[in-house]
């Protein structure tokens, strides 16, 4: 009996401790302190209100859950200083976990300003998380995540890079300027984006780029008063194949494409709804309100249709009386300063 008991206070001993929630305010006064405590599996849970963070992770298995889009933001530590608020780097700092990090329930706001060292604008990312290069590895989640008013930050608006699977869900993405887009999946053996909204984003990117990927999913989306800065020209969703050769696939279903304006900085860039690169799609029941749906450099892609709408649908896979996503059609217009994207 002895014996057995000293096994069994082995066993348990040996098995990792329970996930444990960290609130704040409660377990701790900030995001800082909860990261700073947190351990592989916990959860930090925000309550409502504003909070600060410019936070390098040493953890990466991990939750942060906020009250709500719209009780809950995070914003940049220091007013006026575009910092990267949240971000998970194996080149800068190792990980005592492997990366499968989930975000719900909050909005991340306020990159716009200028870095008053410097006097010009700080090319930081509010959300960067990144696996090894040379092999991808870990996960992300963003469910209900509201992304809004960034400007000019480095890469994307979120910049998710290295990972084998990321998927955004009911995620918001509004009022962007940003160098690579608003959300930037780069490097990816899988992506899923269903049912979030990419408004008034234009940059150097497309509002949605997913690059590097074997396989991409987009479903339910709205892509409404996008724009570039880009010489490469507009795009609202640019998806791009596998680094290594060969083609990636992609399924774009039951989303809609608004008008884009053209590319402000060259006028001859391309403007097109969507830019594949060494990718086969299949749309299934989207719509486009654009009358350039598809770039000309969609180099070494296919592309299939069904029961789609919109300027040059072939009729053959057109049915018109299936719209996507109903209410989601709006074209947009451009804003106040006349640029399409702007607020």
């Amino acid at each position: 009996m002895q014996h057995l008991a000293a096994l069994l206070i082995a066993t348990f001993a040996a098995l990792p401790s329970a996930a444990d929630t960290i609130n704040i305010p409660g377990d701790a006064a900030s995001l800082a302190e909860a990261a700073a405590i947190a351990q592989p599996g916990d959860e930090i849970v925000l309550g409502p209100g504003e909070f600060s963070a410019d936070i390098l992770f040493g953890v990466g298995t991990i939750t942060i859950r906020g009250a709500g889009p719209e009780l809950t933001t995070i914003v940049p530590e220091q007013d006026g200083v575009q910092r990267a608020m949240l971000y998970w780097d194996v080149s800068r700092q190792p990980l005592n976990s492997p990366i499968d990090v989930t975000i719900a329930d909050l909005t991340i706001s306020g990159f716009a300003g200028v870095n008053p060292d410097s006097g010009q604008d700080q090319y930081e990312t509010p959300l960067e998380i990144s696996g090894p290069f040379s092999a991808p590895d870990g996960a992300v989640t963003l469910t209900n995540v509201h992304v809004r008013d960034a400007i000019r930050p480095f890469n994307g608006t979120v910049d998710l890079q290295s990972l084998d699977t990321v998927i955004v869900e009911d995620c918001v993405f509004e009022n962007m300027d940003s160098e690579a887009g608003a959300l930037y999946i780069v490097n990816i053996g899988e992506a899923l984006v269903a049912r979030s909204r990419f408004i008034s984003c234009r940059g150097f990117g497309a509002p949605l780029t997913i690059s590097g990927a074997a396989f991409a999913t987009v479903d339910t989306c709205l892509f409404t008063g996008t724009g570039s800065r880009s010489r490469f020209g507009s795009a609202a969703l640019r998806i791009l194949g596998p680094f290594g050769g060969g083609g990636g696939q992609a399924v774009i279903m039951d989303s809609s494409f608004g008008s884009i304006g053209p590319s402000v900085d060259e006028p001859m860039g391309t403007s097109a709804v969507v830019d594949l690169v060494n990718i086969d799609a299949e749309y299934i029941r989207c719509a486009f309100a654009a009358t350039d749906m598809l770039a000309a450099e969609d180099r070494g892609s296919t592309f299939t249709f069904l029961n789609c709408v919109g300027p040059q649908v072939p009729a053959e896979f057109a049915e018109t009386n299936i719209i996507a996503t109903p209410g989601f059609t709006d074209a947009g217009d451009p804003g106040a300063d006349g640029l399409w994207g702007s607020a």
